[in-house]
């Protein structure tokens, strides 16, 4: 849901709304299922509303990532039975989950490998360039995505800035790799170790 401001404010309380309705569900008919089945059904029927197009969230304000990141907990508690004093990396290890932010981060790195090793179209890559295009001379940033300068904040939270310029941060050991599967597993380290 796109508002005039591309806050994605509005878009937040709408997945808030039906993920909230699907916590009760899951609370209700969860009684008597094991902690497995009642992650199973978490990841197969609210989990989608966290991940559909999530590169769009990457600049979402703190507040925002925070409402969404406060249902992650509801359902995590709801799944092992736990109070609302129970830490929440304690329950994302033992579900083995990653935060909003961490799964919005992963989302956008994931959508970068693939601009990277051109497996868009052209027509969406054309205006995207590296260091490379732009220095003829070999450096070891060369592979990095060439960053312009922009006055607009909404240009800075997008994934074309933002997103680009997280990617070029990454170790040199994960942005060669060129394996999407690899990449993926690499990745899931690198991001579970980035704070919430």
């Amino acid at each position: 849901m796109l508002d005039e401001k591309l806050s994605f404010n509005d878009h937040v309380d709408l997945i808030s709304s039906k993920i909230s309705k699907k916590i009760n569900f899951l609370k209700r008919i969860g009684k008597n299922m094991t902690t497995y089945m009642k992650l199973l059904l978490f990841k197969s029927i609210i989990m989608p509303h966290f991940e559909y197009c999530s590169t769009l969230l990457l600049g979402l304000s703190k507040e925002k990532t925070q409402q969404l990141q406060k249902l992650q907990n509801r359902a995590m508690r709801t799944i092992l039975k736990c109070n609302r004093y129970t830490p929440i990396q304690s329950m994302l290890n033992c579900l083995e989950l990653m935060s909003v932010k961490q799964r919005i981060l992963f989302a956008t790195y994931i959508f970068i490998f693939k601009f990277k090793n051109k497996l868009f179209p052209y027509k969406v890559m054309k205006n995207v360039t590296c260091v490379s295009d732009v220095h003829s001379h070999n450096t070891r940033n060369a592979d990095n995505f060439y960053m312009q300068v922009s006055k607009h904040s909404k240009h800075r939270n997008s994934i074309f800035y933002e997103g680009f310029n997280a990617f070029n941060k990454l170790p040199s050991s994960i942005k060669a790799i060129r394996d999407l599967k690899v990449f993926k597993r690499k990745l899931a380290k690198f991001v579970l170790n980035i704070k919430l």
